[in-house]
């Protein structure tokens, strides 16, 4: 691809893509990285939609970056909104910029990228321990670069291995009938070995990827837990273990970019077309008095705001909106995230874009394992737990059944800290709280979706007076001060 040539900026956008200027309103932060806020203003510009006159005639008198800001709003006709910044970017090492996108999602550099950040945060601030449980079956690639052919293991007598774990979007229910499943029919052949060519695209991907990072094992729910009708008993043992599945996996492989299995997550990106500008000569001592060249290019996020502004890529995607997966992901040490842009890589300190951006870890989405030690000191477990059950309980999930599943590892957590007993999403030490909860009629179907829930009664997994009885979201006020616990006792006879 032939490189596009040095774009010329009119008066004000030269102002505005000034060295020292740039610098001096995104300073490094005192954790020593630019958090690349979109909220400022650096200057502003008037024009007239949908025309954009100014734009036009600048972009006609030469002015690259009047033409390509003015050409990606008309593209969005006839929306009268753009939500997003032109970010400059630059391969030199020098400038102060983030890294362009690349429309290879295993290129090397992105793999340079993944491999460090896995490496540096397990031999630094989340190692890797050995001494953790392994699932009941994986799946072993170690000669799939070799041979063409993978095949499933038995984990039982075996030392502990590291393997990495798939948190994924199923689909509809005609791509759940799609995927590849082993049941106690076909395991014998599973272990003998079998080649990727039958297996869905978002887990040939995912095998493509553990063989690129050099991950000889995986693990992924309908190939390593028995799905047959026959098969309920090893089903419901493995799920109930889902928790220390991803704990304990050396990295979860999540693919944010895909709908259901069968999309996968390393095609082609599709990347806006950006211009080539070149720095004026600057005072700044980075550049000792030369020009730089780098790129701008669009890029367009759901909502602007002063935090991460690139977490959209992954939070607004039908993935994130999965109950499953919201324990996968939170208790898991280490998640790549394959989003439709970019590979990021967050554990519970940091998470960290393959452009170069980076972000402190959101206390919310901090790993389980470290409520333990932080959170459960302040003695609110069983607040801990009625937050978890407010972010999940309007999150999407197939069967409704599976609901308590979902939030079988969080109460696993609060009963080892509290020994209190736990009935089906209720605790006997806190019943009384946990019983005045209300319905939140505003997280997406509002009343249409409360009536859907009444008339489906027969789906509901408890009675109406606990949260578990109702489809869709459910909170708690967070003062209990007034709430007087009193207990009557009923003696009936004849």
């Amino acid at each position: 691809m032939s490189t596009p040539p040095i774009s010329q900026l009119c008066k004000n956008c030269s102002r505005v893509l000034d060295i020292d200027f740039l610098l001096d309103h995104n300073p490094i932060n005192n954790k020593g990285y630019r958090p690349y806020e979109t909220s400022k203003i650096l200057y502003r510009f008037e024009d007239t939609w949908p025309e954009l006159p100014g734009f036009a005639a600048s972009g006609d008198n030469g002015c690259g970056l009047c033409k390509l800001i003015r050409d990606t709003f008309v593209s969005q006709y006839p929306s009268t909104e753009y939500k997003g910044p032109f970010l400059p970017y630059s391969d030199d090492d020098s400038m102060p910029f983030l890294r362009p996108p690349l429309t290879g999602v295993l290129s090397d550099r992105t793999l340079n990228f993944t491999k460090k950040s896995i490496d540096n945060c397990a031999s630094t601030c989340h190692p890797w321990e050995p001494s953790g449980s392994t699932p009941a079956r994986l799946l072993d690639i170690g000669e799939y670069k070799a041979k063409g052919r993978i095949k499933l293991i038995q984990t039982e007598g075996l030392p502990r291995v590291r393997y990495a774990a798939l948190s994924y979007c199923w689909g509809n229910a005609d791509d759940a009938a799609y995927q590849p499943k082993t049941h106690s029919a076909n395991l014998s052949e599973r272990l003998g070995g079998f080649g990727i060519e039958a297996m869905s695209p978002v887990v040939r991907d995912a095998i493509i990827t553990c063989e690129a990072l050099g991950m000889h094992y995986l693990w992924v729910d309908t190939l390593c837990i028995l799905q047959g009708k026959a098969d309920i008993a090893d089903w419901e043992v493995e799920s109930q273990k889902m928790n220390d599945i991803f704990r304990n996996a050396y990295i979860t492989l999540c693919p944010s970019s895909s709908n259901g299995c069968r999309e996968g997550f390393l095609g082609q990106r599709k990347l806006h077309p950006g211009i080539r500008v070149k720095t004026p000569i600057t005072s700044n001592a980075v550049f000792q008095n030369e020009s730089r060249e780098y790129s701008i290019i669009p890029y367009e996020v759901k909502a602007i705001t002063s935090s991460f502004m690139f977490t959209f890529e992954f939070t607004d995607s039908k993935w994130y909106s999965r109950a499953w997966v919201w324990q996968e992901v939170n208790f898991s040490a280490r998640l790549v995230i394959f989003s439709p842009t970019f590979v990021f890589f967050r554990c519970p300190d940091m998470l960290i874009c393959e452009n170069g951006a980076r972000n402190e870890t959101k206390y919310v989405q901090k790993g389980l394992g470290e409520y333990h030690s932080r959170r459960f000191q302040d003695a609110q477990p069983y607040g801990f737990f009625r937050t978890c059950v407010e972010t999940i309980s309007p999150l999407d999930i197939s069967f409704e059944s599976d609901r308590l599943a979902a939030v079988a590892g969080v109460a696993k957590q609060v009963s080892q800290a509290t020994g209190s007993d736990y009935a089906a999403g209720l605790w006997v030490e806190e019943i009384f709280k946990d019983l005045i909860f209300k319905r939140n009629t505003r997280d997406g179907g509002g009343l249409e979706k409360y009536v859907e829930s009444l008339r489906d009664r027969h789906l509901a997994i408890g009675p109406t007076w606990s949260w578990p009885g109702h489809r869709g979201g459910v909170y708690w006020d967070s003062n209990f001060s007034s709430v007087n616990s009193e207990t009557l006792e009923f003696n009936g006879g004849n």
